[in-house]
This record gives structure tokens, sequence and C-alpha cells, in this order.
């Protein structure tokens, strides 16, 4: 099934995974402020999935959630990102933090990058099996 023809949450969640296995594979020049890499990727992976920028903050927010989850890593050892006002901005700063988060978690768990983004998308299924579905929640 095309992400573009699927229901809004199977489309928040193949952006997330989509987007966590593209920058996982950044090099260090890929994520410098002077490379276009991750707005352009941000916005590939966007327009694949037919999300907007505002959603797409959901879907990193569950993201995080997830990887937290999955990996075991203690979230108050966890550094939160940066958001600032500007919405192109702080999508790219929360992308730069998961790309860290997904390096963290990968190595917390023992597992390659591509490895942990799967057991990351095992947890993201559970929590919206669970908390996710109630009315009432929202993107942590």
């Amino acid at each position: 099934m095309e992400a573009a023809a699927a229901e809004p949450e199977v489309q928040l969640r193949e952006f997330a995974r989509m987007l966590a296995l593209e920058i996982a594979e950044f090099e260090p020049e890929d994520l410098s402020p002077a490379s276009l890499a991750m707005k352009l990727t941000v916005s590939v992976c966007l327009r694949r999935c037919d999300l907007d920028a505002l959603v797409s903050e959901v879907a990193l927010g569950r993201l995080r959630r997830s990887l937290m989850d999955a990996s075991g890593l203690s979230w108050d050892e966890e550094p939160l990102p940066l958001l600032l006002l500007d919405r192109t901005q702080r999508i790219v700063n929360i992308c730069h933090y998961t790309h860290g988060l997904i390096c963290r978690a990968a190595a917390h768990m023992g597992l390659t990058k591509a490895a942990a983004i799967e057991e990351t998308m095992r947890a993201w299924d559970r929590l919206e099996a669970t908390e996710w579905a109630r009315p009432s929640a929202v993107a942590q």
C-alpha cells in the first residue's frame, strides 16, 4: 500500500520509520549546519507519506518515545531537543537530536541502527495499541 493512500496513523508510522532509517545513515558532513541533507531528507519523507510539517512533529515525538521504550535508555539521562519558534528549524533540530538518539539506542541495545529502528517500530506498535489509542493521548 502506498503511504499517500494510507490511514493517518499508518502515514505517521511510515514517515517515522522512513525518516529514521534515512537519518541513521547520515555521516558527520550530512549533519553540519551548512548541509541541506537533513532538510531535503525530511522534505522527501514528508512528500512520500503525504504529510505536512506540523504532523511530522507528532511522528517525531512518537518516534522519540518509541526509541526510549525499545532501548531502555534512561529518561533522566536523555537530553531534550531544542524546540525553536521557526517550524523548519525546530524540525531539523529534532531530526538532529533523533539521529543521536538512534545511535545511542543502537549502542545501548547492542544492535545495528537498522535493527534498533525495527525494534523501535515494534515498540511504536505496542504504544499505539495501548497509550496512543486513547482519545486523550497526546504525542510525548
